[in-house]
């Protein structure tokens, strides 16, 4: 009877493995996760993190363990990665959160910096593009079409031809000349022609610049090549017109003067 009591306890001190933790970590007898030495832990440290029983992890630097899940550190409910392959958390609202929360549609993404006035404001289409300066008064003003364009020094006498100097050499040998004598303007570039209107005698016409024509025909009519009155300071030149073969007591010549001033 004894001995029947002593086997019968030994039998149950091996049953109930009497004495803590048991040697084998498994799902059935561990709530927290099982490390590698196959011990049961609570599975809420950065270094065995875990439930269910399942494999503890060791969470990075920028997670932490929550509920036997590594989650990213400020995710607000993002992906966790925790011991095991299984169990309901894999497919909750953490699974899902940031994937399709409002930061990937949000304001950030289509705001208003995409169509903001600065795409399409003032700045494209402002006055300074179309504004006084591409079509002011000084494309148009009175300086592009003003006096000094369609002056007198334009349009007047030395523009409109020489200046006619008539020669008159009567049959009695005078000489006349008409006008008897010109002035003209500093800058006025004075031209002259000659005309010989005598039917009787050929007539020389020679300047004090050295140059002339000589026996110009009777009825004819010689433009001098020389503007007169060309400078800035006043000056006087002349031209001797007398009979062909120069002026003489009996016939004597006319100097014809030219005033510049």
């Amino acid at each position: 009877m004894r001995r029947a009591l002593v086997l019968f306890c030994l039998a149950w001190m091996v049953g109930c493995n009497c004495g803590g933790t048991p040697s084998t970590c498994t799902p059935a007898n561990c709530l927290g996760c099982c490390d590698s030495s196959g011990e049961c832990q609570g599975g809420a440290e950065a270094l065995t993190c875990g439930t269910a029983g399942a494999d503890c992890r060791a969470c990075t630097s920028v997670q932490q363990c929550q509920l036997g899940f590594c989650r990213d550190l400020g995710a607000g409910g993002g992906t966790a990665t925790g011991g095991g392959g299984g169990g309901a958390s894999d497919a909750g609202s953490p699974d899902a959160g940031d994937d399709a929360g409002t930061e990937d549609a949000g304001a950030a993404d289509a705001g208003s910096p995409d169509a903001s006035v600065p795409d399409a404001g003032s700045p494209d289409a402002s006055v300074p593009d179309a504004g006084v300066r591409d079509a002011g008064i000084p494309d148009a003003g009175p300086r592009d079409a003003g006096a000094p364009d369609a002056g007198p020094r334009d349009a007047g006498t030395p523009d409109a031809g020489p200046t006619h100097v008539h020669i008159l050499i009567s049959n009695t040998c005078v000489v006349q000349v008409q006008p008897p004598s010109l002035t003209a303007a500093l800058n006025s570039g004075l031209r002259l022609d000659f005309h010989n209107h005598s039917v009787d005698y050929q007539a020389d016409v020679w300047s004090s610049r050295g140059y002339g024509y000589l026996q110009l025909p009777t009825g004819a009519l010689w433009n001098d090549p020389i503007n007169h009155c060309g400078g800035p300071m006043p000056y006087t030149e002349y031209f001797d017109i007398s009979i062909a073969g120069g002026g003489s007591s009996g016939c004597p010549s006319v100097r014809f003067n030219i005033r510049c001033q």
